[in-house]
C-alpha cells in the first residue's frame, strides 16, 4: 500500500528532527555505516514497534507509517531513539521516577545517585523527592558534625545529568521537596542563579492544609523527626524505613510569607512549580491499591506523569489540528486515532519488556505489574483557531467536554479489550480499581461503567505531555494543551552540553491557516488573519490585549484534568509586565479549581526558554539566529601556558566576536610572536587549517596535525566553540571554565584567561554577589571582576 511521504514544515525542522530521531545503521552484510532519513526513520519506527502485536502486525504497521506520515500522530522522543536500536541501553521509555533518597552518605551517593545516573544514560528523564534528606545544621555522627542540608545534595543529581547526556537530548529531571521541610524555603531559591541546576526543574509539594493556612494568614511548622527509624515531615509519615539516629528539627514560619517567596522567585525565574499533591494522590488510579508500593510518590520531568517508584511514561500524541471541523465527522476521525494510539503505547510497552531496554529491575517489572501509558495530544489551540472558537472561552470549555469524553472512553474500552486479549497489568483487581474516585468520576462522565471493568490493561492511560520537538514532527502551533506564545518568537532548544540553539519562527499555527486559506506568507496577510477573535495568545507583549486570561485558561485545565487521569504538563505564559500579585492569584486560583499542579513563566524572566520578540529587536534578528559557518574565519592567534607547557589557542571571529576556539601544544618551528593574526579554513572534508601570510607567501597548516593534544582538551574547545556559534553569552562561558574543577582545571582556566580578552570592560558578571558588601555589583575590568559598589577586586 503507497503512502503519503511526510512533508517538512522547513529545512530547519528537517534538520532537527533528522538530528534528533534518525538513527546511524550498518546495512546487512556490507558492514557500511548509514544515516537513514526521516521516512525510513518512520518504517522503522512502525515495524519495531508493531512486531510483538502478533494479531495485528501488518495493521498496525500500515497505520503507523499512515498516521505518522499525514501528522495525525506521533510517538515521543524516547520511542523514535530506541525502535530498532541495535543497543539495548537505549530505553523508550521517555521518563520515570525513582524511589526517595533516603537519609544516608550510602543511599546518596551509592544507590539513589548511580539510579540516577544508570536512568539518563538509557536516555529517559527522572524526578526524585529529596524530602527524606535531614534540614540543614541536623547534627551527623561524622567529621562535619552538622548537615548541609536536603538541597545541598541537587548539585550532585545535576553533575550527573550534566555529564550524561544521551545524543542530541538530556532527558528533563524535576526534584520535588514537601513544604513542611525545613529546606523548603532554601529549595524555593535554589534557582535563583540560572546558570545552575541547568538540568533540573523544581517543584514544591504543598497541600489544602497549607493553603488553608495561607488564606488565613497562619504559621505552619516545618519539622523534620525520625523517630524509631521512621521519618516525619510535617506531621506526615514520610519514610517508614530510614535508619539513623533520632533527630527532630522543627522552625515556626509564617505560611502567607512563604507562599509570597514561592510566587516572587516564580516571577523572577519561572520556578519553582507547585505540585498539589494531595490532590495528585487523590485522583490517582493506583493509590487505591493495598500496596502502597504502587502509590505514586514523585512526577516526571515535565510533570504530566504521577509515578510509583521506578514506574515509566511511554508517550505518544494525536494531533488535534488534523481532526475535521466541528460540525463535521470528527467523531469517527478521533476513535480511530485513539484507539490506535492505545494499542501503539500498548506495543510499545511489549518492545521495552520483551528487547529488555529498562535501567532497571523494578522498572522492568512493573511493566507488567503496573502497566502505565500516556496517550495524549497536541495542537488543541490550532484546532479551536480552525473552528473560530476563541481559547479559554466559555465554548471552548463546552466543546472540550465533549470531545474529551470522547477522547478518554474510546482510550479505556481500547484498555479494556487489550486486557481481555492480553491479560490485564498483573496488580489489577476490580475491588481497588474501582474505588478511585477518577474511574468513578469517568463513568459519570461517559457512557462507561463500573461494571465494564473486568479487564483492564493499565493503570493509566492518558497524559498530556508538552510535546517540544513532538510538535514539530506534527507540525502545530500550541504544544500540548497549550496555545501559541505569539505569531512570531524565538525557539531556544538545549543540546546535550547545555548551550542553547536559538532559531526564529513563524507561529506554525499561523503557517497552517495560511496554508488551508490558500494565502500567501506575507506580513500583510498574516497581521490581517490574526485581527479575527479566535486569534488570541499566551503572552504577546506586543498586543496585551490579544493575551489569553490565565483564569480563563485554568478553567479550561480544570475540565481537561477530569478526563486526563495522570497528569497534564501546562505552564501559564505571563507577558513581561506581569506582577507577583497575578501569579498568585493563578496559585490559588489552580488549588480552587482542584488542578494538580501549576507553573508559570513570565516572558524575559530568565534564559534559555521561549523569549517573544518585540518590533524593537528586529534589527538584532539576524544576530540571534544560528548560521552556517563561513568557509574562512579570521581568528587572533594566543599564546598560553598550562602545567608548565607552551600552548597555541585560535580564536575565530565572525563581526569581532569569539565564534570558535581551537587549541593544541605550540608546534617547534612555529613563532607565536611572529604570527598574532590568521584565517581558519575549512574544507568539504571538514578539515580546518591555518591558513598564515608571511610577506607574499600564504602558509597552510593543518591544524589537528600541526597543534597537538590528547583529545580531552579539543573537546573542550569543541564545547566553549558550541556555546559561542549558538550565541551563549561568553561572560557564562568563561563563569562556567573558571568554576571548573579535577584535570582539566589549569586548562580550563587557562582558555578562560585567554577569552577573558574579549569580554567588555563594565559587562555585568550575572549570578554572582559580591562577597564583601554582598550586593550584586561585581563587573568585568581589565581581565578582573571588581565590585563597582565597594571596590572589592578578585585580582
Amino acid at each position: 500500500m503507497s503512502h503519503t511521504k511526510y512533508e517538512f514544515m522547513s529545512e530547519l525542522y528537517k534538520n532537527i528532527l533528522e538530528s534528533k530521531y534518525c538513527l546511524e545503521l550498518t546495512e546487512p552484510n556490507k558492514n557500511k555505516v548509514y544515516k537513514e532519513n526521516f521516512q525510513d526513520a518512520i518504517y522503522r519506527v512502525a515495524h519495531e514497534v508493531n512486531k510483538y502485536d502478533k494479531n495485528k502486525f501488518a495493521e498496525m504497521k500500515q497505520k503507523s507509517i499512515q498516521f505518522i506520515s499525514n501528522k495525525d500522530f506521533s510517538p515521543a522522543g524516547g520511542i523514535w531513539r530506541a525502535a530498532g536500536n541495535p543497543s539495548s541501553k537505549v530505553s523508550f521509555v521517555n521518563c520515570t521516577t525513582q524511589a526517595p533518597v533516603k537519609d544516608s552518605i550510602e543511599n546518596i551517593f551509592g544507590e539513589s545517585l548511580m539510579n540516577w545516573s544508570r536512568i539518563a544514560s538509557y536516555g529517559q528523564g527522572n524526578g526524585i523527592d529529596i524530602s527524606g534528606l535531614r534540614p540543614r545544621g541536623a547534627k551527623t555522627n561524622n567529621c562535619a558534625k552538622y548537615s548541609t542540608g536536603a538541597v545541598s545534595f541537587l548539585i550532585n543529581y545535576d553533575a550527573s545529568m550534566q555529564v550524561i547526556g544521551a545524543e542530541n537530548r538530556r532527558g528533563a529531571t524535576k526534584p520535588d521537596i514537601w513544604i513542611y521541610h525545613p529546606d523548603s524555603e532554601e529549595f524555593i531559591s535554589c534557582k535563583s542563579d540560572i546558570t545552575k541546576l541547568t538540568s533540573q526543574n523544581i517543584s514544591l509539594k504543598i497541600d489544602s492544609h497549607f493553603m488553608n493556612c495561607v488564606e488565613k494568614n497562619k504559621n505552619i511548622e516545618l519539622k523534620w523527626k525520625r523517630l524509631n527509624n521512621e521519618v516525619f515531615v510535617g506531621e506526615k509519615l514520610f519514610d517508614n524505613d530510614s535508619s539513623g539516629p533520632n533527630i527532630e528539627i522543627t522552625k515556626q514560619i509564617n505560611a502567607k510569607n512563604l507562599f509570597q517567596k514561592i510566587a516572587y522567585q516564580a516571577w523572577k525565574t519561572g520556578e519553582p512549580g507547585i505540585e498539589f499533591w494531595d490532590n495528585s494522590e487523590y485522583w490517582s488510579n493506583s493509590n487505591y491499591h493495598p500496596n502502597k508500593k504502587f502509590h505514586i510518590v514523585s512526577t516526571n520531568g515535565c510533570s504530566e506523569q504521577k509515578l510509583d517508584p521506578f514506574n515509566t511514561c511511554v508517550l505518544a500524541s494525536i494531533n488535534f489540528y488534523n481532526m475535521p471541523l466541528y460540525h463535521e465527522n470528527w467523531k469517527d476521525w478521533l476513535v480511530e486515532r485513539v484507539s490506535f494510539g492505545i494499542r501503539f503505547l500498548d506495543n510499545v510497552m511489549l518492545a521495552e519488556y520483551e528487547e529488555k531496554r529498562s535501567p532497571h529491575p523494578i522498572q522492568r517489572q512493573k511493566l507488567k505489574e503496573m502497566t502505565r501509558i500516556g496517550l495524549g495530544f497536541t495542537g488543541l489551540y490550532d484546532w479551536f483557531i480552525k473552528n473560530k472558537i476563541i481559547y479559554g472561552s466559555e465554548k471552548s470549555i463546552e466543546i472540550i467536554k465533549i470531545i474529551m469524553s470522547v477522547f478518554s472512553e474510546s482510550a479505556y474500552r481500547t484498555s479494556i479489550e487489550l486486557g481481555k486479549e492480553r491479560g490485564s497489568f498483573t496488580e489489577f483487581k476490580k475491588e481497588w480499581f474501582t474505588q478511585s474516585p477518577f474511574i468513578k468520576r469517568l463513568c459519570e462522565l461517559t457512557n462507561l461503567k463500573l461494571n465494564d471493568f473486568e479487564f483492564m490493561r493499565h493503570v493509566c492511560c492518558l497524559s498530556v505531555a508538552p510535546t517540544g520537538t513532538l510538535s514539530m514532527v506534527v507540525g502545530t502551533g500550541g504544544n500540548g494543551c497549550e496555545p501559541s506564545f505569539s505569531p512570531y518568537y524565538e525557539r531556544k532548544e538545549r543540546a546535550v552540553t547545555g548551550e542553547y540553539r536559538t532559531h526564529v519562527i513563524y507561529d506554525n499555527c499561523v503557517l497552517n491557516e495560511l496554508k488551508r486559506k490558500k494565502l500567501k506568507v506575507t506580513k500583510k496577510n498574516i497581521d490581517e488573519m490574526i485581527q479575527s477573535e479566535e486569534w488570541v495568545f499566551a503572552a504577546w507583549n506586543k498586543n496585551p490585549k490579544k493575551n489569553i486570561n490565565p483564569i480563563n485558561k485554568i478553567k479550561l485545565m480544570s475540565e481537561l484534568y477530569k478526563y486526563i487521569d495522570s497528569g497534564i504538563s501546562v505552564t501559564y505564559n505571563l507577558p513581561e509586565s506581569a506582577t507577583v500579585k497575578d501569579i498568585l492569584e493563578i496559585y490559588f486560583k489552580s488549588w480552587e479549581y482542584e488542578l494538580k499542579s501549576v507553573t508559570v513563566y513570565r516572558d524575559k524572566s530568565r534564559e534559555g526558554i521561549l523569549n517573544h520578540i518585540s518590533d524593537n529587536n528586529k534589527n538584532k534578528l539576524s544576530k540571534l539566529v544560528s548560521f552556517k559557518r563561513p568557509q574562512e574565519v579570521i581568528c587572533d592567534i594566543h599564546q598560553t601556558n598550562v602545567s608548565g607547557q607552551k600552548w597555541i589557542v585560535l580564536v575565530g571571529l565572525i563581526d569581532n566576536s569569539p565564534y570558535e576556539v581551537f587549541c593544541g601544544l605550540l608546534h617547534k618551528n612555529f613563532n607565536p610572536s611572529i604570527y598574532t593574526k590568521g584565517k581558519i579554513f575549512k574544507n568539504e572534508k571538514r578539515n580546518y587549517f591555518l591558513v598564515l601570510k608571511n610577506k607574499d607567501k600564504e602558509i597552510k597548516l593543518d591544524i589537528k596535525k600541526s597543534f597537538k593534544n590528547d583529545g580531552s582538551e579539543s573537546a573542550m574547545t569543541r564545547l566553549v566553540s558550541l556555546n559561542l556559534r549558538h550565541h551563549v553569552d561568553i561572560r557564562f562561558i568563561v563563569q562556567q571554565l573558571v568554576k571548573s574543577e579535577g584535570d582539566m582545571t589549569t586548562f580550563a582556566k587557562a582558555i578562560s584567561r585567554v577569552l577573558k580578552k574579549y569580554i567588555e570592560d563594565g559587562s555585568k558578571l550575572h549570578g554572582e554577589n559580591c562577597p564583601s558588601c554582598q550586593k550584586d555589583s561585581l563587573i568585568h575590568q581589565s581581565n578582573c571582576i571588581v565590585c563597582n559598589e565597594c571596590g572589592w577586586s578578585r585580582c
